[in-house]
């Protein structure tokens, strides 16, 4: 890191930071030694976040979070104003200063803060798909994971033993002895050899809908017919994706129905398929492709490479 930015980290005692989220630290020192920033040098990251961070400084210090000082004021729940709050939302957001850094993580619990209190925004999909995916890949397999930059389901099965690689146009900025990435299309992808399994959580329903840059495929079936060919035969793919009682195509992703996932898996074996469907904005629940338990759900499926 910088001189300058450590003086300005003196001289405020890390204020930003240390009020959103005390990890930011960890994370922006992590982001620090991964890019050489503490050897003198200063990627253009940290130039992004110095702004970054004096704008946060300003508005906190105008919001009467900071004293004169710089120093931050100890704030109940109950002192959170709405300004504040909006603050704080945006920061630790898919849009703020860690996403920028490529550092935000789809995680199944999302919390959003309000005046005066804090709430479960909702419980996504991932609440049933990570556990899905960790149970389901074969105990000791070689693993692709599609899509997987916003996730730590690679990681995760790194730590369980496995040798992952990640491939995402937008790289993947966690690491581990077990974990390579590969930041590039999946059509650009070459491995060495055929993996024994592909993790495709969440991902191939936005292929060639124009949301992720670099997926250089034209839709969802050619990710399946790319991933054939890097699987070895008799391997496994783990899918997830959403699923109703009618196909349809919302804003940058696909809903399949049992028609349209069949289409999808041609040349797979299914071997495993079940769902988890959506009660309420909180509530998930099991359930089967064939019987919805609500308007919207998720597909869980585990077919081998014939």
């Amino acid at each position: 890191m910088s001189g300058a930015r450590d003086r300005l980290r003196a001289a405020l005692g890390w204020p930003a930071r240390r009020l959103l989220d005390p990890r930011a630290r960890w994370t922006a020192d992590l982001v620090d030694d991964q890019l050489g920033g503490h050897r003198g040098e200063r990627p253009a990251v940290h130039d992004r976040l110095d702004v970054l961070e004096e704008l946060q400084r300003r508005q906190l210090a105008a919001l009467g979070a900071h004293d004169a000082a710089g120093r931050a004021l100890p704030r109940s729940l109950d002192a959170l104003d709405e300004p504040t709050a909006a603050l704080i939302n945006w920061a630790v957001g898919s849009e703020g200063p860690a996403a920028q850094a490529g550092l935000w993580f789809n995680e199944p619990v999302p919390v959003r803060l309000e005046a005066g209190r804090a709430e479960v925004l909702l419980v996504n999909e991932r609440i049933v798909e990570q556990p899905y995916v960790l149970s389901t890949v074969p105990s000791g397999a070689s693993v692709l994971d599609v899509g997987g930059a916003e996730s730590t389901v690679a990681l995760a099965l790194a730590a369980r033993g496995h040798a992952v690689r990640v491939v995402d146009p937008r790289g993947y900025p966690l690491a581990h002895p077990g974990l390579s990435v590969s930041a590039c299309a999946l059509s650009e992808l070459r491995l060495d050899e055929p993996t024994d399994c592909a993790v495709a959580l969440s991902a191939v329903e936005h292929f060639g809908l124009g949301h992720y840059p670099g997926s250089a495929l034209s839709d969802d079936r050619d990710a399946l017919v790319a991933l054939r060919s890097l699987v070895r035969p008799g391997g496994t793919l783990v899918l997830t994706v959403p699923f109703a009682a009618v196909a349809r195509v919302e804003g940058f992703e696909r809903v399949y129905d049992l028609s349209s996932l069949e289409v999808l898996l041609a040349g797979w074996s299914v071997v495993d398929r079940s769902a988890a469907w959506r009660a309420d904005r909180l509530t998930w629940v099991a359930g089967s492709l064939e019987a919805p338990r609500g308007e919207r759900g998720v597909a869980l499926i585990t077919a081998v490479n014939r």
